[in-house]
């Protein structure tokens, strides 16, 4: 009874035994491989009608196992070609295997790819006892580098820089006075008698006369203003303030007793606002 039940049971298993195709599979070269080499892996189908099926084929760009990563394949006339790339190796030198898998021909038969053996080698020096008896050693102590140089190097620099924008100002404040417009000239002139604490209202008086002088092109009076809004009409929304400057600075020097007092911070608010219409003029 267990003869024509094994009998039967190899009866049945040998269409399927029969159904079964295996490819040929080898490697360029198997062995001596290194971390970063490529491994060209060349498959031929059980029969030469046989074609692959594109859909069935292994995924491309994708890492297959630990050790192989898979970058392209190719068709030929009678199987395919895989490029993997070995992206790991082990510690000692090892007997590995290329992935198994299975493809679909066109006629819907299906082959199985073999893994083929390599040998991969180490990553590390030739005796590996020596290598894992021996201690890592600690980090060197970090260097202490010379920093003096180009600490002065930094300091010379912001010393010219300093030096440049004291320059420039001082050129651009006070030492082109030839240059600068009659009511710059003059703000500027108070403003320094300002930061003096010299507030003289007479020697203010008189530089706010020489910049309405220097703008109007003549010598004005209080009975001939108008030359002044002829030649700078700019200055005509301020005519209220001037002629009352006109006013008390002849009341103040022309007059047989100086009844009218002079205020400093009023004849610098004017030369201000003289300036603020000038720039816009």
């Amino acid at each position: 009874m267990r003869f024509v039940s094994l009998l039967f049971f190899c009866m049945l298993s040998l269409p399927a035994l029969a159904d079964e195709n295996v490819a040929t599979a080898s490697l360029e070269r198997s062995w001596g491989l290194q971390l970063g080499d490529e491994v060209v892996l060349t498959i031929t189908m059980p029969e030469p009608a046989m074609t692959i099926d594109n859909s069935s084929l292994p995924q491309r760009d994708r890492r297959y196992g630990v050790w192989l990563h898979l970058n392209r394949t190719e068709l030929t006339e009678n199987g395919l070609r895989m490029h993997f790339q070995l992206i790991n190796v082990p510690i000692e030198k090892q007997v590995l295997k290329t992935p198994e898998f299975t493809v679909r021909t066109s006629q819907g038969q299906f082959v199985t790819v073999p893994g083929v053996p390599m040998t991969i080698g180490s990553m590390l020096a030739a005796d590996i006892g020596e290598i894992r008896a021996a201690m890592l050693e600690s980090d060197h102590a970090s260097l202490s580098l010379s920093t003096e140089a180009a600490r002065q190097q930094i300091q010379l620099a912001l010393l010219v820089l300093v030096v440049t924008l004291l320059v420039l100002a001082a050129w651009h404040l006070g030492l082109r006075p030839r240059h600068r417009k009659p009511f710059v000239n003059a703000l500027f002139q108070l403003f320094l008698m300002k930061w003096r604490g010299r507030r003289d209202a007479d020697v203010a008086t008189r530089l706010l006369h020489e910049a309405i002088n220097q703008t109007a092109g003549t010598v004005i009076v209080h009975s001939h203003l108008q030359a002044i809004w002829d030649a700078a009409p700019w200055l005509e929304p301020l005519h209220d303030q001037i002629e009352r400057f006109y006013q008390q600075s002849t009341a103040h020097f022309f007059a047989r007793e100086a009844a009218i007092a002079i205020d400093f911070d009023e004849i610098y608010a004017l030369a201000k606002a003289c300036r603020a219409r000038e720039k816009l003029a």
